[in-house]
């Protein structure tokens, strides 16, 4: 089912294999709490030309299938695909949006359309379609821009729920704020707080989460090669802060990025970038962040960095427990060599689902 209730978590992936891997050693127990947003695209840049490395129906094919191989066909999911041009067609000429629903049909994912009140009358034929076949309900993504001016959300939201023929107890509002810097967390309170005030019979959405972002786009902006550093969890006090006070209508369930950034990052070049090794460990109150050295040069020695750093985790105060979930058991086994140092994508999936395993039981526990 849908999110239920403010103690249910969103997460907004990016849909990379190392996300999908992390959800995919989710036990029962995490997914009761969990419903993940999955975002489509945009089409991956060639570094070296600029232009596009891969076509649309490329872009397109066998996500569908992926993510019902890692989140199975019991649960329902999100799926997004926002950062596709408005014009941009399959070479048959359908929307990307119904080429996904029908492979999602066909790959047995019970998978949720999202819309938003910035997206064409084409996309909103395309999801309108995708509901007639499928009525299990729609997410409206809320971008901050649209948030900021409550006046206007009334009608935006009737002009959407006409378009796609359904009733508000029918659709789960995703109010997403982006990035969130460490100066606007005031201002960000005050803009939820507003937009909660102004939306319209806000009891008849089926569910309503707020999402935020506080990890950066690069860490290596926060935290050196060779170094430890902190990243707070904004988004989360944020979101707690708001809980806790008295001033809302209703209660929004938790939304964030995983272990990512908001913001997309395209036109990696492996060859001429040089990435350290890192490990992003999620905690309470903040991602503990611990860096190695180039991977690239062997006096460092390469991947192999990766068991010094899984030993700093372990023995860093805050470890869970190999037991916590597969992400932190990873990570004590690396540290004492039973299992190998992986490569950037292992450690995306260990850092997310241990992320995931946190924020589902910091949100069970709530009273």
């Amino acid at each position: 089912m849908s999110p239920q209730g403010h103690k249910h978590y969103v997460p907004f992936l990016k849909g990379k294999q190392g996300e999908f891997d992390a959800l995919s050693k989710i036990g029962r127990d995490g997914r009761e709490h969990l419903t993940p947003l999955i975002e489509i695209g945009p089409i991956e840049i060639d570094p070296k030309t600029g232009a596009n490395a891969e076509s649309l129906d490329e872009a397109i094919e066998g996500v569908a299938a992926k993510i019902a191989k890692a989140w199975g066909s019991l649960d329902f999911c999100f799926v997004d695909l926002p950062e596709f041009e408005a014009t941009a067609r399959l070479e048959d000429g359908r929307h990307p949006v119904a080429r996904f629903f029908e492979d999602s049909k066909a790959a047995d994912l019970a998978a949720l359309p999202v819309t938003g009140l910035d997206r064409d009358a084409s996309q909103l034929e395309a999801v309108a379609e995708t509901l007639s076949a499928r009525s299990n309900g729609v997410a409206v993504r809320l971008r901050r821009p649209e948030l900021q001016n409550p006046a206007s959300l009334e009608a935006e939201l009737r002009r959407v729920a006409d378009a796609l023929e359904v009733e508000r107890q029918q659709i789960d509002l995703l109010l997403d704020f982006g990035p969130i810097l460490k100066s606007e967390v005031a201002a960000i309170r005050g803009e939820v707080e507003g937009a909660l005030q102004g939306l319209p019979d806000i009891d008849a959405w089926r569910s309503l989460t707020l999402c935020a972002g506080a990890f950066p786009k690069t860490v290596s902006t926060v935290v050196k090669p060779g170094k430890t550093g902190e990243i707070e969890r904004r988004e989360w006090q944020l979101w707690k802060g708001l809980i806790d006070g008295e001033r809302l209508p209703r209660q929004p369930g938790f939304g964030d990025y995983g272990v990512a950034s908001p913001e997309w990052l395209l036109g990696f070049d492996s060859e001429v970038m040089s990435p350290a090794a890192k490990i992003v460990y999620t905690r309470e109150k903040d991602w503990l962040v611990v860096r190695g050295r180039s991977l690239k040069k062997k006096s460092y020695g390469g991947y192999k960095q990766y068991r010094a750093l899984s030993e700093q985790i372990v023995n860093s105060g805050s470890f869970r427990g190999s037991e916590h979930c597969w992400g932190d058991d990873y990570i004590a086994k690396c540290a004492t060599g039973e299992v190998g140092t992986g490569n950037l994508q292992t450690w995306v999936t260990v850092a997310t689902n241990h992320h995931l395993g946190v924020v589902a039981h910091e949100l069970a526990s709530l009273s």
